[in-house]
């Protein structure tokens, strides 16, 4: 049993890791696109599309905003309302004004 209890600990340390760094990366991402922010055209909202995958980020999947639009601060860290319990993967896209609007 205290086995099991100190693997369980181990577990949810590793997750907690590996949520922090997923985080860390996108806010990373963020301040680093302001570099660029001359070149980017919108933002598109990317969610994992796996098993894994909840309802909230799925439905958000390949949507696509402005810039400057409050969807692009609410998200750059991940999904909030994500039923992941704030262990969100999802991430934003910046898309250039080079490349070309999707067809759909």
């Amino acid at each position: 049993l205290k086995r099991g209890l100190l693997d369980l600990s181990d577990k949810e340390l590793i997750a907690i890791a590996q949520y922090s760094a997923s985080e860390a990366f996108n806010y990373g991402r963020s301040l680093a696109i302001k570099l660029y922010i001359d070149e980017i055209d919108r933002v598109q909202y990317s969610a994992i599309l796996d098993q894994n995958t909840c309802q909230e980020c799925e439905k958000l999947d390949g949507q696509e905003w402005p810039t400057d639009a409050p969807e692009v601060t609410k998200y750059a860290g991940g999904n909030p309302n994500c039923l992941g319990g704030g262990r969100c993967r999802c991430l934003l896209v910046y898309i250039s004004r080079k490349e070309s609007q999707a067809v759909r």
